[in-house]
């Protein structure tokens, strides 16, 4: 019987073996499996509730009305035109190659071809999800600046933040899996992924092309969105392992253990 101890943090040694990698990689999908199902608790509650605030509200009594006139800039000024190029962070095509991006990333970190689809996966489920949630809550866009109400579209949630958000969470869970080192490289990741959800959500509102609660929402959806892409790849690598089938998920699994894998001083493994 096997206990264990302890694994060398994040595995980000370049030294690492491809063994005590699997281990310390399938350990932490398990814990992921775990606290999944309250992840997409969580994240769909959100969901609701933003959704129940704004449920077909005219745009004068909408919860986030004073929020966004804080935030809404005139179209001809220099950041308002910052703020549009921002924007373009969401569309499909600039999506799909942060998407690509991150994808490489997870394939060169956990040592898996596989990982870079799990990305990929959380932006198609997120472009579905949103457009399945907005007709049912049916919000409409913020006026134009001179109070003529914009009619035929819907924008709860936004689209640009679910795209985003599902890849930027798909990054984060794959910085999670396997943590760098330094605590300086896991801030620095958050960092990026937080401080470029922040800059794309202004940038909708200055637009004035989303309410502030369409962004909130569409990170949800992204969110959402990542962990079921997530908890599907991680149940097939457990179905697959068990019909005794090479896992193609991006955590894998490894069947062996094989005592004295760790390097001198580095215990993984303590026999009961």
């Amino acid at each position: 019987m096997w206990e264990q101890r302890s694994y060398p943090w994040g595995g980000g040694s370049p030294r690492i073996g491809r063994a005590t990698l699997c281990l310390m990689l399938d350990d932490r999908l398990r814990a992921f499996r775990r606290a999944a199902p309250w992840m997409l608790l969580v994240g769909l509650a959100g969901l609701a509730a933003l959704g129940a605030l704004s449920w077909h509200a005219p745009p004068g009594r909408q919860p986030d009305h004073a929020l966004l006139a804080a935030v809404r800039l005139d179209r001809r000024t220099w950041l308002y035109n910052q703020a549009a190029a921002v924007s373009r962070w969401g569309e499909a095509q600039n999506v799909a190659g942060l998407a690509l991006a991150v994808g490489l990333f997870a394939w060169a970190r956990l040592g898996r071809a596989a990982a870079a689809w799990l990305p990929v996966t959380a932006a198609v489920v997120a472009g579905l999800g949103e457009l399945a949630v907005k007709p049912i809550v049916g919000r409409m866009p913020p006026p134009l600046p001179d109070g003529r109400p914009v009619v035929g579209l819907e924008s709860f949630p936004s689209g640009h933040t679910a795209g985003v958000g599902a890849v930027l969470a798909a990054f984060l869970l794959v910085v999670a899996a396997r943590p760098p080192r330094s605590p300086r490289w896991r801030s620095a990741a958050v960092g990026i992924a937080v401080g470029m959800a922040v800059v794309l959500a202004w940038a909708r509102c200055a637009e004035g092309a989303h309410w502030p609660t369409d962004t909130v929402a569409g990170y949800l959806v992204g969110g959402v969105a990542a962990v079921t892409a997530a908890a599907v790849i991680s149940a097939s690598s457990a179905r697959h392992r068990r019909v005794g089938r090479p896992s193609p998920a991006p955590f894998g699994e490894v069947d062996v253990v094989v005592a004295g894998a760790a390097e001198p001083g580095r215990e993984l493994f303590e026999g009961a």
